[in-house]
């Protein structure tokens, strides 16, 4: 079993899973508890205040001060035994690696909630310690040179990807190969493995090379020493690399993938191909012309597949025929606007017949952009091969087997940029496209260079490593075992997100200034510990609004819920993420864009672009509508119970200002939320209408606010609260729009929403109503707690179809309930309302009974 099947559970750490990850383990143990608190001294206090303050948080230590470094260090030295020597086990864990932690965890926790190196370790091994085994497996790849890099013609199965490093008949199969290769005088087993993104699937193997008694300081011990050879399948890519210096391992492993996938790995060309024409491209594919101009004789395409098209919601598109060309089909389809052309990645793929055989030829799309075409060329005779490359070639102009340059075009581009832009190491910028990429974005000031300076150990067996901040101390000898130390200066690279962020509001004003769009100052978003900025924009003609929010993290899961719930549309700009990893993101009120694709956009361009969004967005309301209010009556249900037993981190006023109104947006369309998006003035949560025909038009309209306690008394509505609602009320009452469309010119209610009321308080704020409004005015003060507010949704989704066949009834019970003497409205109220409806007897509509006619459809095709 490997390190990662090993270590899945906290109750398996031992002390062979800290000797596994290469840290000191035995040394740190047999330290004393001064020696102890002394190295964790030393290594906190080369970190900055928030670095303390997130390493405080993760270890669950609570900070009396939390502005002064050196009071923070003090409190935190004194963690206890356990915490103490994890804390050191981590940080020496975490030596060496402070590039790779900070990618891994934004690609493979499940929250990212930190931001410094050691804190992010402790959240991993929190999460499960195998997430520390993939990150050394991680960590070893990476600083590993380039190996030999593979495209397989078939689709690279994820699921049988992992299952190959997982599973035992896989391993097996994958070592006996091995041990046979090495004419059975090597034993092989994967040591462990990382998965990223559950795309990137990294297997670590050990190779047995020795086996012998060594000297050590205490008693000599055996030594099974070993090699070590390393592999990934990459599933979004169908790319492959081996990592090894003996070549039969290679070939083992590459014919066990070939095996295991049922196809072909094509060694590719590592040159990048430019000399291809873009707009030559584009008329071999949409008008059927050749790349040379002459007809490609023997070269018959049946069948041609488009990654996207500019039909809603751009589905993936298959043109195919039989036994004759395809392209006047494609060149119809072109006429028609159903398929375009944009990049050299929207040709998925051509299944075509040549020299006698039938094959197919997929794009496979690099994490830069650029694209390599492959096919399975095995049983293909070796001139019959050469046959079909040269025919592609002058079919479309772009070779077979070997990466070509996508960004002539804007979408190859963008992806280009964003690749460059996710780049920290300043190796992987430094050469060709992407070195023209990274200048450019240097010299806008998008990308900046941070050089840092850290002093390490030069004993190798030595883990100490500091960030060398006063350039004025010189530091001689290694605090921990006197040795010397050495500077090392590491530079990478940074983005400004202040000056990006500034380069999206110029977009956004661009936009807006035709007039119809309106943009006001930022607003802010509270998530957990974290205050978010947004972009605030407003429809000029319908006051509809809409959100941009940048981003260089990924979301958040619990975030993604929040937005769907606040139901605002919404616009993500990720930095430095690749199209491809960002599309999840974009469903329900969210659209996910890379920074690259608003970057290659000209300023002429911008509008389309917007709208288009925008008008995408507005097709999913009713599906998003819907979805954040199942969310949000789930999250609801969860807070029933003692209010005092409610964690104010894990739900806050604002969720359940999010949540209930999103609830009542589903079962009330004509409704508004105000709260947020008017901070700062005079008004309520929000309004909702009822409008349906008694013997006349009836319509009335409500005010409402939720009110979050945490009390098992309940919330306390005092005064203040009482005179704020009154005031609402005289407010709304006094507009002209609320005299003009409600029956009784005035609110009809102001509805209190609650988890749990003060029953005292109550009472006197329907008293101070009473006192305080003139006898003109009728508005109640109403209040519904928030398991009747479910229990009411709960209902209605459950006889969706009853309501809409007695809409004018069911809203006419439903005001009466709400307007009742007792001013709660409750349970009882909800059942005599749907007692009533689902007795069929009060349908307006009159309706067919479908199941009869199923039957009787169905009981005469028997007959």
């Amino acid at each position: 079993m490997s390190a990662n099947g090993l270590y899945k559970e906290h109750s398996s750490v031992n002390d062979v899973f800290w000797r596994e990850l290469g840290v000191r383990y035995d040394a740190i143990n047999e330290l004393d508890k001064e020696q102890k608190s002394k190295q964790l001294r030393q290594f906190i206090e080369t970190m900055s205040v928030e670095e303390l303050k997130e390493f405080a948080d993760v270890t669950g230590s609570i900070l009396k001060n939390t502005e002064d470094k050196e009071a923070i260090t003090n409190e935190l030295v004194n963690l206890s035994e356990k915490k103490l020597v994890l804390a050191l086990l981590l940080r020496d864990f975490q030596n060496r690696k402070k590039k790779t932690i900070p990618i891994f965890y934004q690609s493979n926790s499940k929250e990212q909630s930190y931001k410094s190196p050691l804190a992010q370790l402790h959240h991993l091994f929190e999460q499960t310690p195998s997430q520390l085994v993939s990150l050394m497996t991680y960590h070893l790849w990476t600083v590993r040179g380039t190996g030999d890099i593979f495209a397989l013609d078939k689709k690279l199965d994820s699921i049988k990807a992992r299952k190959v490093l997982t599973d035992k008949g896989f391993e097996d199969a994958l070592c006996n190969l091995l041990y046979k290769g090495s004419k059975e005088t090597n034993k092989y087993r994967i040591h462990s493995y990382c998965a990223i993104r559950e795309s990137r699937f990294i297997g670590l193997l050990y190779k047995q090379v020795n086996d012998t008694s060594i000297a050590d300081y205490k008693q000599a011990i055996r030594h099974q020493e070993v090699n070590t050879l390393m592999f990934e399948m990459n599933s979004d890519d169908g790319k492959v690399e081996i990592k090894t210096k003996v070549q039969f391992e290679g070939q083992a492993i590459k014919k066990y993938i070939e095996n295991t996938f049922e196809g072909t790995l094509t060694t590719f060309s590592t040159d990048v191909y430019h000399e291809y024409d873009k707009s030559v491209f584009i008329e071999t594919v949409l008008n059927g012309k050749t790349a040379t101009g002459k007809a490609v004789n023997d070269f018959l395409v049946e069948k041609i597949v488009f990654r996207g098209s500019p039909i809603v919601n751009s589905p993936e598109l298959t043109l195919q025929t039989k036994n004759m060309d395809v392209w006047s089909s494609v060149m119809d389809a072109s006429e028609k606007g159903c398929i375009n052309v944009e990049s050299i990645k929207d040709l998925a793929s051509i299944s075509f017949k040549s020299f006698g055989v039938s094959r197919v030829i997929r794009s496979i799309v690099q994490d830069n952009g650029n694209v390599i075409f492959t096919m399975d060329d095995s049983l293909i005779e070796k001139d019959a091969l050469e046959g079909i490359k040269t025919k592609f070639f002058e079919k479309f102009g772009l070779p077979i087997f070997r990466e070509i340059a996508n960004n002539k075009f804007s979408d190859g581009q963008a992806d280009l940029i964003d690749y460059v832009m996710g780049q920290r190491d300043t190796h992987k910028t430094s050469h060709g496209d992407t070195k023209e990429v990274y200048d450019a974005l240097i010299k806008k000031t998008y990308l900046k260079n941070s050089m840092e300076t850290y002093v390490e150990c030069t004993s190798s067996d030595c883990p100490y490593e500091a960030k060398f901040d006063n350039q004025s101390e010189q530091t001689e000898e290694c605090p921990l075992c006197d040795s010397p130390l050495k500077k090392v200066n590491s530079t990478s690279t940074v983005l400004d997100i202040a000056k990006i962020k500034k380069e999206v509001k110029r977009q956004l004003r661009i936009w807006c200034s035709d007039g119809n769009w309106i943009m006001h100052d930022d607003s802010s978003l509270t998530f957990g510990d974290t205050t978010l900025k947004l972009f605030r924009l407003e429809h000029a003609s319908d006051q509809k609004l809409l959100q941009v929010l940048i981003t260089e993290q990924t979301v958040d899961g619990r975030l993604l819920t929040k937005l769907h719930k606040m139901m605002t549309p919404i616009i993500i700009v990720f930095l430095g993420q690749q199209e491809k990893f960002i599309t999840k993101y974009s469903s329900e009120c969210i659209q996910a864009i890379s920074f690259g694709k608003l970057y290659v956009q000209k300023d002429n361009e911008l509008k389309p672009f917007f709208d288009n969004i925008f008008n995408n967005l507005e097709l999913r309301a009713k599906n998003y509508l819907a979805s954040a209010a199942n969310k949000s009556y789930e999250s609801i249900c969860k807070i029933v119970g003692d209010p005092d037993k409610i964690d104010k981190k894990k739900y806050t006023p604002g969720d359940l200002e999010d949540d209930g109104f999103a609830i009542l947006k589903d079962m009330f369309p004509n409704s508004v939320k105000w709260g947020k998006q008017q901070s700062g003035k005079q008004l309520p949560e929000g309004v909702f209408s009822l409008s349906y025909v008694r013997d006349d038009k009836e319509r009335f309209a409500f005010s409402f606010d939720f009110k979050m306690s945490y009390k098992n008394e309940g919330y306390p509505l005092e005064i203040g609260e009482q005179r704020k609602a009154v005031q609402y009320v005289r407010d709304l009452n006094d507009s002209d729009l609320i005299r003009s469309y409600a029956k009784n010119k005035q609110l009809s209610g102001h509805i209190f929403i609650s988890n749990c009321f003060n029953q005292a308080q109550v009472q006197t704020t329907i008293k101070h109503f009473q006192d305080q409004l003139k006898d003109s005015i009728r508005t109640k003060p109403i209040f519904i707690n928030t398991e009747v507010l479910t229990y009411l949704h709960s209902k209605y989704r459950e006889n969706y179809e009853e309501v809409e066949f007695a809409k004018n009834y069911y809203l006419h019970w439903l005001f009466q309930a709400l307007t009742n003497k007792t001013h709660f409205f409750t349970k009882d109220h909800v059942n005599t309302i749907f007692d009533k409806l689902i007795t069929k007897k009060f349908r307006e509509i009159e309706v067919m009974d479908m199941s009869l006619l199923t039957h009787e459809v169905v009981q005469r095709d028997a007959i």
